[in-house]
């Protein structure tokens, strides 16, 4: 069994969210393609353009927790 599977499951999400928040903090070094900085520009100008039915993380886990 490995060090992590030794943790209870709570402790197992905290430590994929801890080391999640640490990639995005260091997204800067990840390197972008120029094929996916024209895909990004596209969706960009497509939601300016049409505007966006993507729900809110924070809302959407707000009402996930609240039917559990």
């Amino acid at each position: 069994m490995t060090e992590y599977q030794q943790l209870s499951i709570p402790e197992r999400i905290q430590l994929v969210e801890d080391i999640w928040d640490s990639i995005a903090m260091d997204c800067k070094e990840i390197p972008v393609s120029e094929a996916q900085k024209i895909e990004l520009d596209k969706r960009l100008n497509r939601i300016t353009a049409e505007g966006s039915d993507d729900v809110d993380a924070r809302k959407f886990l707000s009402e996930l927790k609240s039917n559990l």
